[in-house]
């Protein structure tokens, strides 16, 4: 079972972030604030874990889901 999940420069998260994983986990915040982002994580840390598929562009064959490709993962500080 995973217990802890860091997430770092992954689409709107820059810095390194640590959400404490437990048996039932809710995921509740104002719009935007990174709860999607989280969910996709976990879905394409199952991606490179079940598949060995790296790609995004063609990652989550089972999902109907679509990354878009490395671009879109990947956190731009627009600052």
């Amino acid at each position: 079972m995973i217990t802890d999940l860091w997430v770092e420069n992954f689409k709107g998260i820059g810095k390194r972030q640590h959400i404490p994983l437990k048996p039932i986990t809710m995921l509740f915040g104002k719009n935007s604030a990174g709860k999607s982002t989280i969910l996709l994580s976990l879905l394409y840390l199952k991606e490179v874990l079940a598949n060995r598929d790296c790609d995004p562009e063609v990652a989550l064959h089972d999902t109907a889901i679509e990354f878009g490709g490395f671009e879109n993962l990947c956190h731009v500080d627009n600052r």
